[in-house]
């Protein structure tokens, strides 16, 4: 409704015009006029069509006999399907696809490869977070860091990071030797800051020797020999040599040689020949191969065998080492005297 306002002024009131209510707007649905009419017209015009054609079709059906009715009535509209439908009935039609081909055996080994390396790195994890922390082990200069990638030259693209051996791994495969470790002289070959070295010295060997050819890694372990306790080693006859291990001669005596995979193919070429020569010469060697990947020169000696891995120590290479272990020997592995039950004569003999 229309409101009625008015205004005084020196004490009389005036009347006011009233303001005209304007009507509410119509709701055009936001369409202008000219679509509007359009939209209209449209309409209309689809609903005429349906109307003739409800009526051709209401025409046909009287003119038709009743017993031709269902031969000649035409089809009716389908309802509209459901997007997709049409599809998924062709799908259906069409034969069943052809099995895939089974994978080749270089994609099953690709996968497998995976995996194994996938696993690698975790036991390595395990390695260097948790099992390599156990124990005492003071040293001055960590061996846990990282050095210089290295490879052979060959074209092989195998060449891997001078990663130091896991100390766990040291001690069970100096654990699976098939003698005694008194009387034997331990060599690293590519000790680097002398991990390897060190683990072995918690073992009685005779004679422990480091052989690293980088001057940097050779100071290192120096520096951690300096500060090693002697109180934990069991062989304190320990010296590090600056030298390239392929070209160094081995000291003539039973040897316990350490090998890691980083070595070039040539190293470990020369390193066989050396360990042949001193095999003729009557000497025992015992090789321990970690992550082997160019063994097969030892392999092919004459003088070497491959020592069968079995008891604790192999199981735990087994579930938890990141590298294969082999151990190639000139010596025949000690078998434990075995002890002979005493026979039912003996037993009655004792107890009359």
């Amino acid at each position: 409704m229309a409101k009625r306002t008015t205004s005084r002024a020196k004490g009389k009131s005036e009347p006011v015009a009233e303001t005209p209510a304007t009507p509410p707007a119509a709701d055009t649905g936001g369409l202008r006029d000219d679509d509007r009419a359009r939209l209209k017209a449209l309409v209309a015009a689809r609903r005429k069509k349906a109307r003739a054609a409800q009526k051709a079709r209401a025409a046909e059906e009287a003119a038709t006999p009743s017993g031709q009715e269902q031969s000649v009535r035409p089809a009716r509209a389908e309802p509209a399907k459901a997007p997709g439908s049409d599809r998924k009935a062709k799908a259906a039609a069409q034969p069943p696809a052809p099995a895939k081909p089974a994978p080749s055996p270089s994609h099953a080994k690709t996968a497998a490869g995976g995996d194994t390396k996938r696993n690698q790195h975790r036991l390595l994890a395990l390695h260097r977070l948790l099992l390599d922390r156990l124990g005492k082990n003071p040293e001055r200069v960590s061996t846990a860091s990282r050095g210089t990638p290295s490879g052979d030259g060959d074209g092989d693209g195998d060449g891997a990071a001078d990663l130091p051996s896991p100390r766990k791994l040291v001690n069970w495969a100096l654990d699976l030797l098939p003698d005694d470790a008194k009387g034997y002289t331990f060599v690293d070959v590519g000790c680097g800051r002398g991990r390897a070295v060190f683990e072995a010295s918690r073992h009685p060997f005779d004679r422990i020797i480091g052989v690293e050819q980088d001057t940097t890694l050779y100071e290192d372990a120096m520096l951690n020999l300096r500060h090693w306790p002697r109180s934990i080693m069991a062989c304190r006859d320990v010296e590090f040599i600056n030298a390239d291990p392929a070209n160094w001669p081995l000291p003539p005596a039973d040897l316990v040689v350490y090998i890691f995979s980083p070595l070039e193919r040539k190293a470990v070429l020369n390193l066989t020949r050396h360990l042949n020569k001193q095999a003729e010469d009557g000497n025992r060697i015992i090789v321990v191969y970690i992550n082997p990947r160019r063994d097969l020169a030892l392999r092919e000696s004459p003088y070497f065998h491959l020592v069968e891995q079995a008891g604790p120590a192999a199981r735990k290479i087994r579930w938890f080492s990141p590298y294969a272990i082999e151990i190639f020997s000139t010596v025949a592995k000690k078998r434990a005297p075995q002890r002979r039950l005493p026979s039912l004569r003996r037993r009655r003999e004792n107890r009359s």
